[in-house]
């Protein structure tokens, strides 16, 4: 078992989730239903499911790191 990386190494490798929460708000309101983490090619990608308005289920994914949104589509 390895020590845990210090939160400062974590924050290069990936944003905080509840920063990336904040800024999706504003393009993509809606309930967070699931969340994930995951290697995606070579970088680290969110992959989020939303609940929006009108019950529309929305699958995101985002660049883990610079937050910018890789693509969006219908659940």
């Amino acid at each position: 078992n390895r020590p845990p990386l210090p939160t400062a190494l974590l924050h290069r490798l990936w944003l905080p989730l509840r920063t990336l929460l904040d800024r999706l708000e504003k393009s993509h309101p809606g309930r967070v239903l699931e969340v994930e983490l995951e290697r995606d090619d070579g970088r680290w990608v969110y992959e989020l499911k939303l609940l929006q308005a009108g019950g529309r289920l929305v699958k995101l994914k985002l660049d883990a790191r610079s937050g910018e949104l890789l693509s969006a589509k219908d659940a």
